[in-house]
């Protein structure tokens, strides 16, 4: 059987196809946001609700880490060594 995905970026049917054979999607966290927000839409069409819940978490991840990160750059940059110890630690509690 074909189907035709017509309007489908290729590396959102990549991320497509290895949820669907592998039930994740290893590599998508390091995509770019609006890749991962594309494939969530795209799942929430195609009534996908498990793959359109997993690019949401991937996506809402991404954004605290940038904020954390961000937030990290301007405590360096003031110079608050507490605040910037803080931060660190919040980091690396993601990992």
């Amino acid at each position: 059987v074909d189907v035709e995905l017509k309007g489908v970026k290729t590396r959102v049917f990549i991320y497509l196809k290895e949820f669907v054979y592998k039930g994740k999607m290893e590599k998508l966290w390091k995509e770019d946001p609006k890749v991962i927000l594309s494939l969530q839409k795209r799942a929430n069409q195609w009534q996908m609700k498990d793959l359109s819940n997993a690019a949401f978490r991937t996506f809402k991840n991404y954004i605290s880490k940038e904020v954390l990160f961000q937030r990290l750059l301007a405590a360096f940059e003031q110079k608050n060594l507490h605040m910037t110890e803080e931060l660190l630690h919040e980091l690396d509690k993601e990992h």
